[in-house]
């Protein structure tokens, strides 16, 4: 199906017929209606401290990925933010892929001279960056719309709020649009959204709405890697914002590939 106004193409599937294909390890009852928000508890990861969450009174971990639901019992077409940078910070944090419960960590130098080192931006980003749970972009699947494969990661989201949140942080958001983004050849994209909980959620409801926050937003992400010596990222759709019905469904997408995986 593709959308004629941005040349979009974007997958229906049976989501009803897969819905039932894989379900989270544990219990998820008895959680708020505005969102939700699992205790955390620091622990010790190969060396390293990382933020893992925990449900409840619960003394068992679980996966910041595939635990907690994508979308959020607030309200029609809310997500769930799992916040793993806080705004206006530098150390670049991520949620781990392959250790037990998912536990987010600081990331490495992957090569060079200060390989092995913790990783920080160059400059802080200005707001707070994480990703939609149960959520993947397949690296095996090229992405109709910008004609690369995806990364390998859950989608993330730059989340626009006026409220200070911190590293694993679980709120529920509005989504206002997205950006394509191929970042050293690969599909990135990168949801724009703002807590339902922000005080301009009644008024913001698309990137039309924020255009100024968009252009910096789109210049953050095209830029950050040139202090590190690599090129621009660049953009699909020539770097215009997809409105949030279309991204919407890009979400959709990645939770089917995200099905797929936990299928294999």
């Amino acid at each position: 199906v593709s959308d004629a106004s941005t040349g979009m193409a974007s997958r229906r599937f049976g989501f009803q017929l897969v819905r039932s294909l894989w379900k989270p390890s544990t219990g998820l009852k008895g959680l708020p209606e505005k969102g939700i928000v699992p205790h955390l508890t620091t622990c010790v990861v190969e060396g390293k401290t990382g933020l893992f969450a925990r449900l409840g009174e619960s003394t068992k971990t679980v996966s910041f990925w595939h635990d907690i639901p994508y979308r959020s019992t607030a309200g029609k077409d809310t997500f769930t933010f799992v916040c793993e940078i806080p705004a206006n910070t530098t150390p670049k944090l991520e949620m781990n892929k392959k250790e037990e419960s998912n536990p987010i960590v600081q990331d490495k130098v992957k090569s060079g001279e200060k390989k092995g080192q913790d990783r920080f931006y160059a400059m802080p980003i200005p707001w707070s960056y994480g990703f939609i749970p149960q959520t993947y972009e397949d690296p095996a699947r090229t992405d109709a719309n910008t004609g690369y494969k995806g990364d390998g990661d859950p989608i993330d989201v730059v989340v626009i709020t006026e409220t200070p949140m911190k590293t694993g942080d679980v709120d529920t958001i509005k989504i206002l649009g997205s950006l394509a983004l191929v970042d050293e050849g690969e599909t990135d994209w990168k949801v724009i959204a703002m807590l339902t909980s922000d005080v301009r959620a009644d008024t913001v409801h698309s990137v039309t709405d924020i255009p100024d926050i968009v252009d910096k937003i789109r210049t953050w992400f095209r830029d950050y890697k040139i202090p590190d010596g690599k090129p621009a990222n660049k953009y699909a759709f020539d770097g215009k914002p997809l409105r949030p019905a279309l991204t919407i469904s890009v979400i959709e997408d990645t939770h089917f590939d995200w099905k797929q995986l936990m299928r294999s």
